[in-house]
């Protein structure tokens, strides 16, 4: 699996063994994020700055965030191995959903907020463009509508 930042500026791909690298392309300089194995899904922030991924540890998941300007990676939080997708709305925020929920986490403040319940099969997700706000849903219309805006 690959991911192209939305500027342009790097690209990221999972190598034979599942490690993830990025290669900053102006540069021409490829950067080892992790050695430990990754999820198939990693995301981009909106100003290319951060990258979200996932490594999997038997049950759970290990939720971390590459930041390419201090060059370090910060471990999140440990989610369902059910969890599936991430998505960063905001340059703090980081809405992570899949087939047991949906969980927003405030890097900034340090908290996370359930919602949609465990249990739940996220089967619908936009972001509104230009906001912070976003749609989750499941079969037969939306399941709720959330405003994380600050």
């Amino acid at each position: 699996d690959t991911s192209l930042s939305p500027d342009g500026s790097r690209y990221c791909f999972a190598r034979p063994g599942q490690q993830l690298s990025c290669v900053d392309l102006e540069r021409a300089q490829e950067d080892r994020i992790t050695t430990d194995k990754v999820d198939r899904w990693y995301s981009f922030d909106a100003a290319s700055k951060r990258l979200f991924f996932a490594t999997e540890a038997g049950k759970e998941k290990l939720l971390f965030v590459a930041d390419f300007a201090a060059r370090s990676v910060r471990f999140i939080a440990r989610v369902s191995y059910l969890t599936d997708r991430w998505y960063a709305l905001a340059p703090d925020r980081l809405l992570v959903e899949g087939h047991d929920g949906a969980v927003l986490f405030d890097l900034a403040q340090g908290f996370s907020q359930q919602i949609m319940p465990r249990g739940t099969e996220v089967e619908g997700f936009a972001v509104i463009p230009g906001s912070t706000r976003f749609i989750i849903g499941k079969a037969g219309g939306p399941r709720s509508y959330v405003d994380v805006a600050p």
